[in-house]
């Protein structure tokens, strides 16, 4: 069995197509995962249903665009029709060919690129020097402006930028000139940061509550934290040029810091901070020791590495001294704990590496301005949220039509028809009740 939804998807077609062996097997299966869950630790228990449902690990959308207009439960992805697209444009001739190639070139799904671009569209289309704090009708733009990209090719050449493509590359793809590349390229990262700012938030105090639980290492871990350097040009001043040398990394940077939740969400980015600045240096100057923005309450916590210690809302691993000085018991005790924290962590790395690979330019050298690194660093981490949120809602929005499906079925009666004949075996797998737990008490409280 892969993960619970695909395991519901298997019993429910074996049931209508008859093959009812098969059905109590597979069943007989999941009540035992079942079983199995009740007798893990309430915060064991939250992570394990997480990931079975497949919130984690999330596959790109690959139905077509036109399925997402019309959702037969009444779930709209997108508000209104494709505008027509011209044959000539680098997007179309993207998009003839194979969904491999193109998910190559974007990391992105076609249907998926559309949707987000849906989202974008009016933003792009707004006049250069706009602060977005007034839309103008796009209509009026486009009938006024002489702008040489259409809109779905202006999103295509930030992703292509962000990838850290060279600009003289892009003008010869875009058939522009390379100054035309610098504004396109900024334009569309300001209007992603004001489409998605949201995006990136930290959760307010009832929010954070709810994100208690799903962390094995603390009950009221609400996010992991973890920092990552970014290459920058040597600056011509000579003491920037001293304050962003990372004695670590050993050339010049800039360090943010990174919290994702349980289900790799990012949730707050900190700084940029000068690369010469370790983790506890940044974390120090980070809203979180900030009295007054109230980041966390008693007893909250962070997950974090050893660079982090010395402070009461971090967990982090006891370094080997401690582990050398222990007895045995206690010693086995804390590498235990180590480890379970690295299983945690791993999730922080995995969002930090997501980021840098929607925008490759960061983990290059930045030989633009310091502060179009940061903007690139939050533009990568919204989009980021943007897609892995796109994903999230499809994963659930399937799941809907599968319980639906299932209801109806058990609303009609069919399944207990189906199964009358074999209700000595029911007595050992109670199918229904397989069913029904899966809907009311796994689906619900994640959901």
């Amino acid at each position: 069995m892969h993960d619970i939804t695909t395991t519901f998807a298997v019993i429910h077609a074996a049931v209508r197509a008859g093959d009812i062996s098969r059905a109590l097997i597979i069943a007989l299966l999941l009540q035992q995962r079942i079983s199995a869950w009740m007798q893990l630790p309430a915060h064991h228990q939250r992570r394990r249903v997480v990931e079975d449902l497949g919130l984690v690990k999330l596959e790109r959308i690959e139905v077509t665009f036109e399925s997402l207009t019309h959702s037969p439960s009444g779930l709209c992805f997108v508000d209104r029709p494709l505008d027509p697209i011209p044959d000539t444009i680098v997007f179309a001739r993207l998009s003839r060919r194979s969904p491999a190639d193109f998910y190559e070139h974007t990391r992105l799904s076609h249907t998926e690129f559309l949707v987000l671009y849906q989202e974008l569209r009016d933003a792009i289309q707004q006049p250069r020097s706009t602060d977005f704090s007034v839309f103008v009708d796009p209509v009026a733009v486009s009938r006024y402006s002489h702008r040489v990209l259409h809109p779905i090719d202006e999103l295509l050449l930030w992703l292509y930028h962000a990838d850290g493509n060279k600009h003289t590359v892009l003008s010869l793809l875009f058939d522009i000139d390379r100054t035309s590349v610098h504004i396109i390229a900024d334009h569309v990262g300001r209007a992603i940061a004001h489409v998605w700012g949201s995006e990136v938030s930290w959760p307010s105090k009832e929010e954070r509550a709810e994100l208690y639980g799903f962390f094995s290492v603390h009950p009221k871990a609400v996010a992991c934290m973890d920092g990552t350097h970014c290459r920058i040009d040597v600056p011509d001043d000579e003491y920037a040029e001293e304050k962003t040398f990372s004695p670590y990394k050993k050339y010049h940077t800039q360090n943010f810091l990174v919290c994702c939740d349980a289900f790799a969400f990012i949730r707050h980015v900190a700084g940029p901070f000068p690369g010469s600045y370790n983790d506890k240096q940044c974390f120090v100057a980070s809203d979180f020791m900030d009295e007054t923005k109230h980041m966390l309450e008693e007893g909250e916590r962070l997950i974090t590495d050893g660079g982090f210690e010395g402070y009461p809302m971090n967990v982090h691993p006891f370094r080997a001294p401690l582990l050398e000085a222990a007895d045995e018991p206690e010693r086995k005790r804390m590498e235990s704990f180590n480890e379970e924290i690295a299983l945690n962590r791993s999730l922080v790395e995995h969002v930090n590496h997501l980021v840098k690979a929607r925008a490759q330019a960061l983990a290059g050298k930045w030989t633009r301005s310091t502060d179009r690194q940061r903007d690139m660093f939050m533009c990568a981490a919204q989009f980021t949220n943007r897609v892995r949120r796109l994903r999230m809602e499809y994963r659930l929005y399937c799941m809907q039509l599968e319980i639906e499906a299932t209801a109806r079925d058990l609303s009609r009666g069919v399944w207990r028809q189906i199964l009358l004949p074999h209700r000595h075996i029911l007595h050992h797998v109670h199918l229904e009740a397989v069913v029904l737990s899966l809907h009311l008490e796994l689906l619900l409280p994640v959901l």
